[in-house]
């Protein structure tokens, strides 16, 4: 499987499509366990280039070390937020393995010098704001499946329980206005307003209470504790 991994990333082109049989549940959700998987691959790679590493395998040990790398470039280009953070990660995990950590098993200057050459050759970083921007439109589907009353992912609402409570209701229209206008704050570089959910508490105004509401979900879609959580 490493192997396959490997050649993959070696490829110009590398692409995790987004892709769903009708009816299952929003792209948005079914993307996060996908590419949470990518992660295993990465750990692997890095394991086994320590091993090889040990056993004096130096240039296979490098072959696996750009191939983390390269995931994790290669990542940072799937489309949305969680691609780009998970391919910091994985690049992050191939940074944490050094080729010259054996004592018995020291790299030559060739050895060296093609570690760095492959580095160099790493598909270049992706824009964040480029993540943003599609991150947007997979958030905005996952907030109109809500309206529609979506199983799959009414556990988005619970944290905000019962402040969503159904008798009081939401406007939606004002909850996605919302959200839009944070994604356009957040890809200006302006930084977000702090809203705290027990506010709702006392807001018996359906407006008022929504669009706090669309700041609360917006926060959760892009908030600074997802970025710790992957690294």
């Amino acid at each position: 499987a490493l192997d396959m991994v490997g050649e993959a990333v070696g490829k110009p082109t590398f692409c995790m499509p987004w892709a769903r049989a009708p009816g299952e549940t929003s792209l948005f959700v079914a993307r996060v366990d996908e590419i949470q998987r990518t992660r295993a691959f990465a750990r692997g790679l890095i394991v086994r280039a320590r091993f090889r590493i040990a056993s004096g395998e130096i240039d296979l040990a490098i072959d696996d070390i750009i191939a983390c790398a390269r995931l994790g470039r290669h990542l940072e280009r799937g489309g949305a937020l969680i691609d780009f953070l998970v391919g910091i990660a994985c690049e992050a995990i191939a940074y944490s393995v050094g080729i010259g950590e054996s004592l018995e098993h020291q790299p030559t200057a060739e050895q060296w010098q093609r570690h760095l050459d492959e580095l160099d050759r790493l598909p270049p970083h992706t824009p964040v704001t480029r993540s943003l921007e599609i991150d947007r439109l997979a958030s905005l589907e996952v907030l109109q499946s809500l309206a529609w009353g979506d199983p799959e992912v009414q556990g988005v609402l619970d944290r905000f329980e019962p402040l969503t409570n159904r008798h009081f209701g939401l406007d939606w229209n004002i909850v996605l206005a919302q959200v839009n206008e944070n994604y356009e704050a957040m890809l200006r570089g302006s930084p977000l307003p702090a809203v705290d959910s027990s506010e709702l508490e006392g807001f018996m105004s359906r407006a008022a209470r929504s669009q706090i509401v669309g700041e609360l979900l917006a926060n959760q879609f892009a908030e600074v504790g997802q970025a710790q959580e992957v690294h």
